[in-house]
């Protein structure tokens, strides 16, 4: 009977023993972290579990804010965000080792020193986040970095009239080089023409335009008119009105200075539309004779000189003298017959006067 109690008593001896082994093997197996895609709760605080009984291991468990719930699963409780990384440390071991590792062999070593009679260590397992690495908050901020701009094409332009153009507009007054010639007729102009009569139109609409390329060299464009009348000096009557209009361009030169005078010249070349307008009694003098001037258009060449003088804030005064060198050529057509009578050349050099205004941008 005490031998069967005995038998009985180891028995129940080996069966706890078995038990206790299993419970702590399971009590390991439970500290280890969820598996991945498990759900986890994004509201519950970080916890620490109790050491399973002999094995003196402790796990603390740190809960995510959020997490993402798993594949195939829809979740309406909020922006989700990925569960935080962990990793355990093992205090007084020296050693490091990953969460999946540390139950499994604290574990096995608990069980071999179980085996072998001695008592287990009592390592602690301490469960800490890793967060992400994120950029300092004390960093310096990035400096603004200013590039210029390139400048557009309205700017430039609006820059280049503001310095560089010259606007006005000149009255002008001439006087033919060549204008007069014996009363006899011997040396007429063309035949009983003796004198060229100049015809001052004092309209000041002569524009006039400069374009500076520098302070001192530019470019004048502007426009005049010359007009003479043919007379014949013996009775005074007058065959007609020679017309020269056209456009003017010349190499500019300006002497800049402290004072409010600023003197310029100028050499250019002239272009000119000739016309010639008939006086009616001697177009057709007697019956059914007609005739008439046919003239050429012509270039001449020109000089000029002149004076500026700031009156106020950018609005000059213009004293302007010129030279055009210009002479017109002509066929005399006598329609009676059909058949031009002779060509003719006048010559039209004269020297003008100009008086105007101008405004400098």
């Amino acid at each position: 009977m005490s031998r069967d109690r005995h038998t009985f008593a180891v028995g129940m001896a080996g069966v706890c023993l078995g038990v206790w082994v299993v419970t702590v093997a399971w009590a390991q197996e439970g500290a280890a972290p969820a598996a991945v895609g498990a759900p986890l709760s994004n509201t519950t605080p970080a916890t620490v579990a109790p050491p399973a009984t002999g094995t003196g291991v402790s796990s603390v468990t740190h809960a995510s804010p959020a997490a993402l719930p798993p594949a195939g699963v829809a979740s309406n409780a909020g922006p989700a965000t990925q569960p935080v990384a962990t990793r355990s440390v093992a205090v007084g071991s020296g050693d490091m080792h990953p969460t999946a590792s540390p139950t499994l062999r604290w574990g096995g070593r608990v069980a071999k020193e179980i085996e072998k009679g001695k008592p287990a260590a009592t390592p602690k397992s301490v469960s800490t986040p890793v967060s992400p690495v994120r950029e300092s908050s004390t960093a310096e901020p990035a400096r603004p970095v200013v590039v210029p701009s390139e400048p557009r094409s309205g700017d430039a332009a609006d820059q280049f009239i503001d310095s560089h153009i010259h606007l006005g507009t000149r009255v002008t007054w001439f006087i033919l080089d060549d204008r007069q010639r014996h009363v006899d007729m011997s040396d007429s102009f063309y035949g009983s023409i003796t004198e060229l009569r100049a015809c001052q139109d004092m309209i000041p609409y002569k524009l006039f335009a400069d374009v500076m390329l520098n302070p001192y060299v530019g470019v004048e464009v502007t426009w005049d008119r010359i007009q003479a009348d043919t007379i014949t000096r013996s009775d005074g009557h007058n065959d007609g009105t020679l017309d020269l209009k056209g456009p003017m361009a010349s190499l500019l030169g300006r002497y800049p200075n402290a004072s409010r005078f600023t003197p310029y010249g100028g050499v250019g070349l002239a272009w000119f539309k000739a016309d010639f307008k008939e006086d009616p009694l001697w177009q057709r003098p007697y019956g059914d004779f007609e005739q008439e001037f046919d003239m050429d258009d012509t270039w001449g060449w020109i000089v000029s000189l002149g004076l500026s003088a700031r009156i106020w804030e950018q609005w000059s005064a213009d004293l302007y003298y010129r030279h055009t060198g210009v002479s017109v050529d002509g066929v005399h057509w006598h329609w009676y017959h059909q058949q031009p009578t002779s060509s003719f050349t006048f010559p039209l050099s004269n020297e003008a006067l100009g008086l105007g205004v101008r405004y400098e941008f």
